[in-house]
């Protein structure tokens, strides 16, 4: 039998490729031998990402829960980790709720300002945010921010500051939303993230109250030549039209559902659905 991590590499370079079953054959001949159990938990995690990415995503999501389960007990560093990716499919997967427990126990096992970390961190916060939890929203990217700033880690301290900014605009607190976005924008342009300072100039004309028009027209200059750049076109639409009158916020909800669409995101497409049927 060989070493399981040693091979984790190997195992994730097919899938990624696209060679699931022989991937597969690796993870199910593994399987029968393993007796360690972070061994056993890493490789039922692997199955279930392959499963996963083979669109069976109710099998996936039983040998993910298979793979929490043996993992959650072992309260290490290295289970933390594979446990950070396996929330993400939960939040892919459209539970929240799920995906939540598991990384309010993630960011207890992984070491303050890793990269991990920071991520698990960035991922509950966002949670927060769309369940509505916003004030556990602030509290936690405003330790993030501190946390980032210690470790001189800019990145994480611009999108945990940006994040902040969103969480304002959607209480209708204008002044500590523009603070944030500043800050964001801040950090980002010292690092060349231009995501940040994209979404941020975005930002900036709704907040300043520039013509509807003038902000679609900066939104689709980016629509169909990135979809992630398009998601964060629609997080802007959605979260900063709190700050506009009740027809033009209509118009920008409508116009961050179809992004949606297009992206892929249910979770917010649905949001979006209900927040036009709330307006009617």
């Amino acid at each position: 039998m060989a070493d399981v991590s040693e091979l984790r590499g190997k195992i994730e370079g097919m899938i990624k490729a696209g060679d699931y079953q022989a991937a597969m054959e690796i993870i199910e001949r593994e399987m029968q031998d393993v007796t360690e159990p972070f061994d056993q938990g890493l490789l039922l995690y692997e199955k279930a990402s392959a499963l996963y990415y083979m669109h069976r995503h109710s099998e996936a999501m039983i040998y993910f829960a298979k793979a929490l389960g043996v993992l959650e007990g072992l309260e290490t560093k290295e289970a933390g980790e594979i446990m950070f990716h396996i929330g993400a499919f939960y939040l892919l997967n459209g539970d929240l709720e799920t995906s939540k427990a598991i990384y309010q126990k993630v960011v207890k096992l992984l070491p303050e300002g890793s990269r991990y970390y920071f991520g698990a961190m960035h991922n509950l916060g966002d949670i927060y945010k769309k369940s509505g939890e916003l004030d556990n929203a602030k509290q936690l990217f405003m330790a993030l921010v501190e946390e980032a700033e210690k470790h001189n880690d800019l990145k994480a301290a611009a999108y945990a500051s940006e994040n902040l900014a969103e969480v304002y605009a959607v209480s209708g607190n204008r002044e500590m939303s523009l603070k944030w976005l500043n800050k964001a924008m801040d950090y980002a342009k010292r690092i060349g993230e231009e995501r940040i300072v994209f979404a941020g100039e975005l930002a900036m004309k709704i907040m300043n109250d520039a013509r509807i028009e003038e902000i679609l027209e900066m939104g689709k200059s980016i629509k169909g030549q990135d979809m992630v750049y398009a998601h964060d076109v629609a997080d802007v639409y959605m979260i900063f039209s709190f700050l506009r009158p009740a027809h033009e916020r209509r118009r920008l909800v409508e116009e961050a559902l179809l992004l949606y669409e297009e992206t892929g995101d249910g979770i917010m497409h649905q949001k979006a659905v209900d927040i036009l049927n709330d307006m009617d």
